[in-house]
């Protein structure tokens, strides 16, 4: 456990040097206007990349650890259904982009859909196979250079003064094709992996829908307020709450590391234990939301210094910043226990809970910016949260008890009744 938390945070690491080099450079470089369409454009993607990549390793790691299936053909299953779904998701982003980002131009919505629907689908299943093959370990260190496309893009059009988000989409495009290519090819050969493609099998459509659910509903919860600002808040506000959510989330990256670390453990359903999931889930619960306390504070103390680290005309969000300092602890309430009903074979709840956190946000945005701003988003995100605590809780709490039953009932049929 321990070597695994200091993988992924180690991946985290390299994830946050990233994020706050791109993130410095394009706060400074594009200004509140420009970000603000940015952070729309990664809103819509990062929503359909659920669709596209993330139920996909899902599906991969439960077919091949849970499962006991090879990996050759897990792998083979897998880049068929990350290739139709990047397929259909790329259409949704060409047809959808307009509607909600009618200032971006669609070259540029098609160069960003096609560097995360497709190449970081491809970068996300290799990775999640070479977990498979090799260890978390090897899979962090792949896991890792997911992160460079948007790194080396933002980067080298800084160096040559070029930062605009049309020529950043291109960049970005190339990088994550090329670099995709070479690590799957790569991938095949080290681990004997056949690059073929397998027809998608009926039960596992039918059982990654939840998981496809679940991963893009909560893209969803966490992205709506952006891309509504940018659509109904006033010009550049989007821009600054962007800035300034980004912020707030950089300091949930060790909680992060800990759920990517403890995944796999929250898959295991040890026969005849009782109170097993609920105590897993506290067990990781509760130093969760020790530090989260510590990161609240800490995030409001600092939050002025945000005019002298992005320019003055950040200024506007310190407000917006410590007005989203309690994420962090609300995230930390429920994110295990949110994982806690995979092992409990609760995947349907999963699915009922982020489709109603997530309608709750979409609904409360849609009410709320028009007349309140970014005040709105935030309201809006915390009753989401709630709802998704509340939710996610009760649920492992039900399933818990429903597990404790039936195993006394199994020690009574064998005469070993508490």
């Amino acid at each position: 456990m321990l070597g695994d938390t200091l993988w992924a945070t180690a991946n985290e690491g390299a994830t946050l040097l990233s994020s706050l080099a791109t993130f410095f450079v394009l706060t400074r470089s594009l200004g509140p206007l420009e970000y603000g369409f940015y952070a729309g454009i990664q809103a819509l993607t990062g929503t359909l990349f659920g669709f596209s990549a993330l139920w996909v390793v899902m599906l991969l790691l439960e077919r091949a650890t849970r499962d006991g299936r090879s990996l050759a053909t897990v792998f083979a299953g897998a880049l068929s259904l990350a290739g139709g779904g990047a397929m259909v998701t790329v259409l949704i982003a060409v047809l959808a982009g307009p509607r909600f980002l009618p200032d971006v131009p669609m070259a540029t919505i098609v160069t960003f859909a096609v560097a995360e629907l497709v190449g970081n689908t491809v970068l996300t299943v290799v990775a999640a196979t070479v977990q498979v093959g090799r260890g978390y370990a090897a899979g962090a260190v792949v896991r890792t250079a997911t992160v460079l496309p948007r790194f080396v893009s933002v980067i080298g059009l800084y160096l040559l003064d070029r930062v605009d988000l049309g020529t950043l989409g291109v960049w970005q495009m190339v990088i994550s094709l090329v670099l995709s290519l070479l690590l799957l090819v790569g991938t095949s050969r080290q681990l004997g992996l056949p690059l073929r493609l397998a027809r998608p099998r009926l039960r596992d459509l039918r059982d990654g829908f939840p998981y496809a659910g679940v991963l893009a509903t909560f893209r969803l919860q966490e992205d709506a307020d952006k891309a509504l600002l940018v659509r109904l808040g006033p010009p550049g506000v989007a821009g600054l709450y962007a800035a300034a959510y980004r912020i707030a989330s950089l300091s949930q990256l060790p909680i992060q590391a800990l759920v990517s670390a403890s995944h796999q453990r929250f898959l295991v359903d040890t026969p005849g234990v009782r109170r097993e999931h609920v105590e897993r889930t506290l067990r990781y619960t509760v130093p969760a939301l020790a530090y989260s306390v510590v990161a609240m504070v800490g995030i409001f103390v600092l939050a002025p210094l945000v005019g002298r680290l992005l320019g003055p005309e950040y200024t506007d969000a310190v407000p917006i910043l410590r007005a989203l300092a309690p994420l962090a602890l609300l995230r930390s309430l429920s994110l295990f226990g949110f994982n806690s009903l995979m092992g409990l074979g609760r995947n349907r709840d999963r699915l009922l809970i982020v489709v109603v956190s997530s309608a709750v946000n979409v609904v409360a945005n849609l009410a709320l910016i028009p007349a309140h701003s970014w005040r709105g988003s935030v309201a809006a995100t915390a009753l989401a949260e709630v709802v998704f605590i509340a939710g996610t809780w009760g649920a492992v709490v039900r399933g818990q008890r429903s597990r404790d039953a039936a195993v006394d009932d199994a020690q009574r049929l064998d005469g070993h009744a508490p």
